[in-house]
């Protein structure tokens, strides 16, 4: 772990500030735009199953927000969206079933171990009472129709409260755990300041915050990746973004290995793998 702090102050070197651009949105199997003024709102639908839940100026079904063009003001039965926003670490099926596999990992893979956590923490979490826009099956890797649980953002997580709901408990943790995991890999896509950021969450962990040394905190690193760096772009690599069925595969495919061996992973046959199937690489793959 001492290494592994050390390397995080040999990146921080290397984080670079830049101006913000266009959001992109990203649905499980399809790709939109989003203009500057409408980052807290996922996009409407624009054919091919791309973009966000669907409804009113962007938001999800059965929205009744504002007039105003760019997406403000919207809600959903009377509430405002920002209501609907929960700290999914809170949540009864990520304490008993996603938080083990995330301390173990931090001892064997500790850098995984940042990204998964930093989804959870850094990421916007909605569940609220709305039907969420299909996708088609090809787009998923699959061969029959599925049920919509989640809708995933740059920066936004959505799960339809209702399915939710109707799960068992062990299935809403696989489900976050998905949602995790596609989050890390939609990281190649974020900007400078959040890769910092997800390289130093591991020490925000509640074991980590006994651990940490009082002259380097946690907070400390975070402000670290703001301090003279401002918020960074992720234009360009957005701008390219784009998931195929093999994606959702493979995240399907991390998210079994993750749950049955408990967090019990090599960390170099992970990251063999991780590399092999273009979900993420790490400058140092076999760095501490």
């Amino acid at each position: 772990m001492k290494s592994f702090r050390a390397l995080f102050i040999v990146m921080l070197l290397g984080v670079t500030g830049c101006q913000p651009g266009t959001r992109e949105v990203i649905r499980e199997g399809g790709v939109g735009t989003k203009s500057p003024g409408t980052e807290s709102l996922p996009a409407p639908r624009s054919g091919g199953g791309n973009g966000g839940p669907t409804g009113g100026n962007g938001g999800p079904t059965g929205g009744n927000g504002g007039s105003d063009p760019t997406g403000g003001g919207n809600g959903v039965n009377n509430r405002p969206l920002e209501s609907f926003m929960v700290d999914i670490r809170k949540d009864e099926a990520f304490k008993r079933f996603v938080l083990p596999l995330i301390l173990k990992m931090a001892d064997l893979y500790p850098r995984l171990s940042s990204d998964i956590y930093h989804i959870a923490r850094e990421r916007r979490w909605f569940v609220l009472p709305v039907a969420l826009d299909r996708l088609p099956s090809q787009r998923l890797g699959t061969a029959f129709a599925t049920d919509q649980m989640a809708v995933q953002t740059l920066g936004e997580i959505w799960i339809d409260q209702r399915l939710y709901e109707k799960m068992e408990i062990e299935d809403r943790g696989m489900l976050i755990l998905h949602e995790l995991l596609m989050g890390v890999r939609l990281m190649e896509f974020q900007d400078p300041v959040d890769e910092c950021l997800s390289s130093v969450a591991i020490f925000s962990l509640p074991r980590e915050k006994e651990q940490a040394s009082p002259a380097t905190t946690y907070q400390d690193m975070r402000t670290q990746c703001y301090k003279g760096r401002g918020f960074g772009s992720n234009r360009g690599r957005a701008d390219q973004m784009k998931l195929a069925d093999a994606d959702y595969l493979a995240i399907r495919e991390l998210g079994v290995r993750l749950k049955q061996g408990q967090g019990e992973i090599s960390m170099e046959e992970t990251g063999l793998w991780l590399s092999a199937k273009g979900f993420r690489r790490y400058d140092n793959q076999n760095s501490k």
